[in-house]
């Protein structure tokens, strides 16, 4: 009875867990938390796991995101992943740490575990497009924008990374937060002509007029020299702004003239 009461509670965690590690090591904690019949309770384990240890086999990070990803209440979810992303030791179990992440429904956890993933460990290509695919299951614009921005600095190196930022981006409908995200790669100072370019395409489908011209007047700063190709692009994209305001604002931002290239005035 009073263990079955110890695996529910876990109120013994911060004593026991360092006593089963100098037993039996990793193996033996985690042997404890897949008999544990709570959520809370598994979490407490995990995070005091990783206080007695915070070095972590790829073998043994798997077999703790095996048993996290079998967890159902989001919080308790969230919270074992983000103390596991925090060890910095994911490796080789990328894969297995997002698949777990997909079994969380909350849009707020599901971006503030990713958000800390990307912050916290070394990432490849293939994880970061892993992740940036994971993150189609955020419905919320905000959220999605937020872990978007928190990747937005660190590159956008691969086609595959590419096609799964911008696709994330295209499911953004708040055009506020569209613009804040397509800004936010802007800062960076090694955009190449196609990622530029798929700037534009994704700015040509904010609604906004403000919106979409703050976007075009940041991006004629940045880019003023634009060859031939990249000014189409521009200009295209400007030529969805009804309000002559705005449109004069973008035009002005480029030396141009307040001339349409659609003729739709």
């Amino acid at each position: 009875v009073l263990l079955a009461f110890v695996r529910r509670t876990a109120f013994t965690a911060d004593t026991r867990v360092p006593a089963l590690y100098r037993e039996g090591g990793v193996d033996a904690v985690l042997r404890e938390v897949s008999l544990m019949s709570g959520d809370h309770a598994r979490r407490r384990y995990f995070e005091a796991l990783f206080k007695a240890t915070p070095s972590l086999s790829e073998s043994e990070t798997r077999r703790a995101l095996e048993i996290a990803g079998q967890m159902d209440s989001d919080f308790e979810v969230a919270q074992t992943l983000i103390a596991i992303a925090k060890t910095g030791k994911i490796g080789g179990g990328s894969t297995a740490y997002l698949q777990a992440v997909r079994n969380i429904e909350s849009d707020f956890e599901t971006r503030r575990v990713l958000t800390t993933l990307v912050k916290s460990a070394t990432m490849d290509e293939e994880a970061m497009t892993l992740l940036l695919n994971v993150a189609d299951n955020i419905e919320s614009d905000f959220e999605l924008a937020e872990l978007l921005l928190a990747v937005s600095p660190r590159g956008l190196g691969s086609n595959n990374a590419r096609d799964a930022f911008f696709k994330a981006v295209a499911t953004i409908e708040s055009n506020f937060e569209r613009r804040r995200v397509l800004s936010s790669l802007l800062k960076r100072a090694d955009n190449s002509e196609e990622v530029q370019t798929r700037l534009l395409q994704s700015a040509a489908e904010i609604e906004s007029d403000f919106e979409l011209a703050s976007f075009l007047v940041s991006f004629a700063k940045k880019y003023p020299d634009m060859n031939a190709a990249m000014r189409d692009s521009f200009m295209k994209a400007a030529d969805s702004i009804e309000s002559e305001h705005e449109y004069g604002r973008v035009m002005q931002s480029v030396r141009g003239t307040a001339r349409r290239t659609s003729g739709m005035f």
